[in-house]
């Protein structure tokens, strides 16, 4: 059976190689390395403490999980670079012979979700106070034994959602064009509700097994009540495919979506989540510098060296990418519609006297 490719952000295994190079490089330094985090997260707290709040209204450390490994991650990167200290200069020579130091998000501990970082059989928490404010700021534990594992399916993210966010998820059937990438709705009382979950990793996830395991959960998890529809397709708008709407209508989507072979069409992911949201909908997108590099057709070519008349060509050329990504999805919206009408149909001739 051939191995699901890593998902951005998910948590890797550790492999011998990676358990090799961990022991060689960083445990016999684990005392140097848990000081020198210690010193990148007072930065971070210099940097952030008075300005961030959670999005619950919590007062900074608690509910910052993700802001306080970014910002620390950006900071770790600008120190090992500088190899200024024999903390940095290990983890330079760690990275040189092939290591990683990656940001990663799962569910920890099977009760919530965490965002920390992760140097091939390390975890390395630089937000550990972030749930219990008492808990050391940095932890520091082998991979094996933190706890931490990837989201599996929808389903798997719902039952963390509802006892850490005290949220009520169902299936998204009130915005069926939307379900195959945010197949679940979330409801709080005294909130208004939200698709779930627009992040690189739950949209790669969904994708990665072309909607099956979007589509499994649209077939069984609870539909939301009618005023939870009516809100959310008031907030959204309703395009064509989404008159349509109900639990037969969004499954029909995943299978319309699959046929469609959207699953890995980057640029139709990126357009979809973008228009979704109006804006950037990833913390990894902007915390990331817009590459130098291009690839047309399989060839790398450097954007600073183009001449202005390559550059009007590859404008043109990405916005015919951007309009053919636009297609797909109202191709797809379409699909989605035929569908349910053609199942709809399909019950009440059921009940007409056949010739």
């Amino acid at each position: 059976m051939q191995a699901l490719s890593l998902l951005t952000q998910e948590p890797a295994p550790v492999t011998p190689d990676a358990a090799a190079r961990t022991a060689r490089f960083l445990l016999p330094r684990l005392a140097i390395l848990e000081s020198f985090f210690l010193g990148v997260r007072a930065e971070v707290d210099t940097d952030l403490a008075g300005h961030l709040t959670s999005p619950s209204g919590k007062p900074y450390p608690l509910g910052c999980c993700r802001e306080i490994t970014l910002c620390a991650l950006e900071k770790l990167r600008a120190r090992i670079a500088a190899s200024g200290c024999e903390a940095s200069r290990a983890l330079a020579d760690f990275i040189r012979d092939g290591g990683e130091l990656r940001c990663v998000w799962g569910i920890l501990r099977d009760r919530y979700f965490q965002t920390a970082l992760q140097l091939d059989g390390l975890y390395v928490d630089v937000a550990n106070d972030t749930v219990t404010v008492t808990k050391p700021k940095v932890e520091i534990l082998p991979m094996e034994e933190s706890g931490m594992a990837a989201v599996q399916d929808a389903a798997h993210f719902a039952r963390i959602a509802e006892a850490y966010w005290g949220l009520r998820i169902y299936a998204n059937t009130a915005l069926p064009s939307l379900a195959p990438l945010l197949p679940m709705i979330g409801a709080a009382p005294g909130q208004r509700p939200g698709l779930l979950s627009a992040t690189v990793y739950m949209v790669g996830l969904f994708c990665r097994d072309r909607f099956r395991s979007a589509e499994a959960w649209l077939c069984s998890a609870p539909e939301p009540p009618p005023e939870i529809v009516a809100d959310l397709q008031r907030r959204h708008g309703l395009e064509p495919g989404d008159t349509a709407s109900g639990r037969q209508a969004a499954v029909e989507a995943c299978r319309s979506y699959r046929a469609s072979d959207c699953a890995f069409d980057t640029v139709w992911i990126t357009g979809f989540l973008e228009r979704l949201a109006g804006k950037t909908t990833t913390e990894e997108a902007t915390m990331t510098p817009k590459p130098s590099i291009v690839t047309i057709d399989g060839h790398p070519y450097d954007l600073t060296t183009l001449s202005e008349e390559a550059r009007t060509q590859l404008a043109g050329l990405q916005a015919a990418d951007q309009e053919i990504a636009r297609l797909k999805t109202r191709l797809a919206i379409a699909q989605t519609a035929r569908a349910a009408y053609a199942t709809a149909l399909k019950a009440e001739l059921e009940k007409s006297p056949r010739l």
